[in-house]
């Protein structure tokens, strides 16, 4: 009960405009939601988006709609997500329709993001991809020690990690641009990842 009671006081916070109390939602639902994006993949999608690339994109639309919540409806916090998800998946899977009829296939990005908020979603994402409970360093100081770990990367991670988690581009796109295969532009990134997470965990260590 209690753990309830604080996730609806987590929820009215967000949807009355604190940051903290959303990054902290986002990081506990953030493997259900990449585990509910993963199941809801359709094959015109392989190769081309994949349940990271969804989950960041339901980060974004939320950081951007979070105000739009109905608190009162009693709406279950992870059926939203996973609605936004949904939406999600469908953009992209128009995008590969639009290639097939001979359009140009876009990278889904329904929301803008500014830089501040795309490592802001990198957090939460190096959160939830972690199997510490330890992350609980969300707002400012997390989002200055990524940013921080991201310019102590060598040139390749950094491009990588900027390409691909910050700008949104899809994998074969970074390896396009980065001259390298989807493979090698992969392990680039795994380990920035954890060269990262080992940076914020380094950090939750002094709170």
């Amino acid at each position: 009960m209690k753990n309830n009671d604080h996730q609806r006081e987590l929820i009215a916070l967000a949807v009355a405009g604190d940051r903290l109390a959303l990054q902290k939602l986002l990081v506990a639902e953030g493997r259900n939601v990449e585990r509910y994006a993963a199941g809801k993949l359709p094959t015109a999608l392989n190769g081309k988006v994949d349940a990271s690339d969804i989950t960041q994109q339901t980060f974004l639309e939320a950081f951007s709609s979070v105000g739009r919540f109905r608190v009162e409806l009693g709406e279950s916090f992870r059926a939203w997500l996973f609605g936004i998800a949904d939406h999600v998946i469908k953009d992209a899977v128009k995008h590969v329709q639009r290639v097939k009829r001979g359009g140009q296939f876009q990278h889904v990005r329904t929301v803008a993001p500014t830089a501040s908020c795309s490592v802001a979603v990198l957090v939460e994402l190096l959160s939830a991809d972690s199997h510490s409970p330890s992350y609980s360093v969300m707002g400012h100081e997390a989002v200055q020690a990524v940013e921080d770990a991201i310019a102590a990367l060598p040139d390749d991670h950094r491009l990588a990690v900027r390409l691909r988690l910050l700008e949104g581009k899809s994998l074969e796109e970074t390896a396009q641009l980065m001259d390298r295969t989807p493979g090698a532009v992969q392990g680039l990134i795994d380990r920035a990842k954890k060269t990262m997470r080992g940076k914020l965990g380094r950090l939750s260590k002094y709170r």
